[in-house]
Formats: C-alpha cells, sequence, structure tokens
C-alpha cells in the first residue's frame, strides 16, 4: 500500500488523516514541520519535531492517524505506506526540490511597485514596510529602481514608516488569485534624507532599471522599512520589490 498526503498548509495549520500505515516519509518541505503518528484512540506511537524532507518513522506497531503541524506557509509532501511498501531514495540523501515555486504556490510571495513624481526642494522614497505587529517577516529577494535625471540613490533601513502621502499597496500574490501580503509598499517625499542604516548605494542612468537579485536576501522584521531614496532633490524614481513572507517563531 502506497498513498500520497500531499497540500498547502497555513502557518501553524494542522491537519488530521485517518490513514492506516507502518511507514511514514516526508518527500517535500520548504520549512520544518511537526508530525505525530497515532493510533485509532489517538495514542502517540511516534514523534517527529522539527522534521525535514527525506525525514522517517517506522513505529513498530504500524499507526492509523497522522497529524502534521506546519509553523509556516508551504506546501508539503508526505508518503505513507504498508510494511511491503518504501521508497526509492537513496540513504542520507536530500531531494532538490523547486523552493520558489513551492512558495509561490503556498500563497508566500509578493511582489509590489510604486512610484513618486519630482517635488522642488523634496526626495523621493519607496519603501516596503513591514508593520509592527504583523506577526511576519518580510525576506527581500530582489528590488529595481529607475529614476528620470541622472543622479544616484541610496538603500537602507529606515525604522518609522513613510508617511505615505503618494499612497500604500499592499503586497501582490505571485499566485494568482492568493491573498494580499502583509508588506506594503509606500511612497512619499521629504525634505531631507532619512535612510538610517545604509546598506548600499548605486548610480542611476535616465531611463534605465537598475535591477539588483540578493545573493543574501534582506530580512525585514516587523517596525522596519527597506528604503529606496533618491540622493538628488525633485527627481522622479519608480521602484520595486520581491520578497516571501514567513510566520514568526
Amino acid at each position: 500500500m502506497i498513498e500520497i498526503i500531499d497540500g498547502l498548509w497555513a502557518a501553524g495549520e494542522t491537519k488530521t488523516f485517518h490513514i492506516n500505515g507502518e511507514y511514514l516519509e516526508i518527500l517535500d518541505c520548504q520549512y520544518t514541520c511537526d508530525v505525530y503518528l497515532m493510533d485509532k484512540v489517538g495514542s502517540q506511537l511516534s514523534t517527529m519535531k522539527g522534521s525535514e524532507a527525506s525525514f522517517f518513522s517506522r513505529p513498530r506497531e504500524g499507526f492509523q492517524t497522522v497529524q502534521i503541524m506546519s509553523p509556516q506557509a508551504q506546501y508539503l509532501r508526505v508518503f505513507v505506506g504498508s510494511g511491503d511498501a518504501g521508497t526509492r531514495r537513496i540513504s542520507s540523501t536530500v531531494q532538490v526540490i523547486d523552493g520558489g515555486r513551492a512558495r509561490t504556490i503556498a500563497g508566500a510571495a509578493f511582489s509590489g511597485v510604486h512610484a513618486v513624481g519630482g517635488s522642488a526642494g523634496n526626495y523621493g522614497r519607496i519603501q516596503l514596510w513591514n508593520a509592527p505587529g504583523s506577526g511576519k517577516r518580510l525576506v527581500v529577494k530582489a528590488f529595481a529602481l529607475s529614476v528620470l535625471n541622472a543622479t544616484s540613490a541610496v538603500l537602507g533601513y529606515i525604522t518609522p514608516a513613510a508617511a505615505s502621502g503618494v499612497g500604500m499597496r499592499l503586497g501582490v500574490s505571485k499566485l494568482s488569485g492568493g491573498a494580499a501580503g502583509t508588506g506594503s509598499v509606500r511612497a512619499d517625499v521629504v525634505a531631507t534624507q532619512t535612510v538610517l542604516s545604509l546598506i548600499t548605494s548605486v548610480t542611476t542612468v535616465p531611463g534605465q532599471a537598475v535591477f539588483r537579485q540578493l545573493q543574501e536576501p534582506i530580512v525585514l522584521t516587523p517596525g522596519y522599512g527597506f528604503t529606496l531614496e533618491s540622493a538628488s532633490a525633485n527627481n522622479q524614481l519608480d521602484g520595486a520589490y520581491e520578497w516571501t513572507e514567513e510566520a514568526l517563531t
């Protein structure tokens, strides 16, 4: 007997399956999960906390119930078999998983864009903001910006939220029909430059977008923003972000 359990788990969600089996193995997962194998009256026979792909359990007496809890939103795929069934995976090898696809399917991947026009004596800002109390961390994977006039732009953390005088847009899910993200992209203008912790700066050419795929992601905890800010006043600024969202654990 072979049966595959698969599906999307929301952050903190627990799902229970009534399946008879003698062997269980986690095939695909992006984040750790907790697996409990129980008999038909709910007594625990095996506990797998913080399990990853390729972890398995084979209780001596078999099991009748599988309960899986995921602390993060993710797609999970689990193999359940009888005593005469198993996987062909070589012991200790780890399956290569398309993590980006799995995070998009789980509804955890987002993008957002905004723009601010030139304002005399003011500097344009576009900010990816993680509001206090969001319960999420934002993992910034890439950003892009362009300007109307030649200048440079500074990029870094800023603790206060942008005033959003030009407006606020919630992150758009990369899953068609998916829910909006916790993170928001804001745009405004300020009389003085405000980036607190400078990460980098870029030199821009009018009409040419600067795109950065980050080798190591920037992680925004609640109450922090990542801001693109023009280094010259009265300059149109366009910006875009790509990020994923994870529940704080």
